[in-house]
């Protein structure tokens, strides 16, 4: 078994995805439009697994998603140096 994607719900597509280009190095490999929301699939440049940001038209929650519904882990050598990066 092996992961493959993984989805997470933004409320501002273009942020995220900037974020994601940044953060990552993460490039924009696919865009749909479809019953009442953008998927945009995501991917590593030495990597297969895709991560999918799906921005509903409307926005379907009050703030922000159920709070650890919605999140991925990452681990660093340098937490700082992130931090200072991002």
């Amino acid at each position: 078994m092996r992961p493959v994607h993984y989805m997470v719900h933004v409320r501002n597509l273009s942020d995220a995805i900037s974020f994601y280009e940044r953060a990552l190095g993460f490039a924009e490999v696919d865009h749909h439009h479809y019953d009442g929301a953008t998927l945009v699939y995501m991917r590593g440049q030495n990597s297969a697994f895709e991560l999918e940001l799906l921005s509903p038209d409307t926005w379907p929650y009050q703030r922000a998603p159920e709070p650890g519904r919605t999140h991925i882990a990452f681990t660093v050598d340098d937490l700082d140096y992130e931090y200072e990066r991002l």
